[in-house]
């Protein structure tokens, strides 16, 4: 496990990744606080199964396995042709090359960078 600080900024932009990959916000009810659970995410697997996660226990920000399904999910995205588009099948592109880059030379924090920045300007949009 690692054991890197997490600080306030690499939480919100790992809230930012999930939210983008799929997770959804839930907040504990009754129930679940009384039976020792707080608010957390949530999001259906392939096998259908429920996966739920604390904020603080997302991976994006230091493993590899997480991070890698968000740069394809980011690479496989298909914009419509309008003229607003434009900016981000660039965006896109540019993103692609850098990203390849920073996965040959196992730069792993300008990857993560690299993945935050693409889905606020994706956001944006």
């Amino acid at each position: 496990m690692n054991t890197r600080e997490i600080d306030e900024k690499t939480i919100s932009d790992n809230i930012l990744i999930a939210e983008f990959w799929g997770y959804k916000f839930y907040p504990a009810d009754k129930w679940y606080k009384f039976n020792g659970y707080i608010d957390h995410y949530w999001i259906e697997n392939s096998d259908k199964s429920i996966q739920r996660l604390n904020s603080k226990n997302f991976r994006f920000h230091w493993d590899w396995n997480w991070l890698i399904p968000v740069i394809k999910k980011i690479n496989n995205i298909k914009f419509l042709d309008a003229p607003h588009n434009h900016e981000l099948i660039v965006y896109q592109t540019e993103f692609i090359v850098k990203v390849r880059n920073k996965i040959i030379e196992n730069d792993f924090d300008g990857a993560y960078e690299l993945v935050v920045n693409f889905i606020n300007e994706y956001n944006k949009k």
